[in-house]
């Protein structure tokens, strides 16, 4: 595997994931177990 691809790709994934475990963790207040699957991700 090509680690160029690997980066480029992981430079792409990871801040949508962290803006997903950022709105998952506010939004845990209101549904129940949030805070622990933002935390999880």
């Amino acid at each position: 595997m090509n680690d160029v691809i690997v980066k480029t790709i992981t430079r792409i994934i990871i801040p949508f994931a962290q803006v997903y475990g950022i709105f998952i963790i506010l939004h845990g207040h209101i549904s129940p177990g949030g805070g622990f699957s933002g935390g999880a991700l």
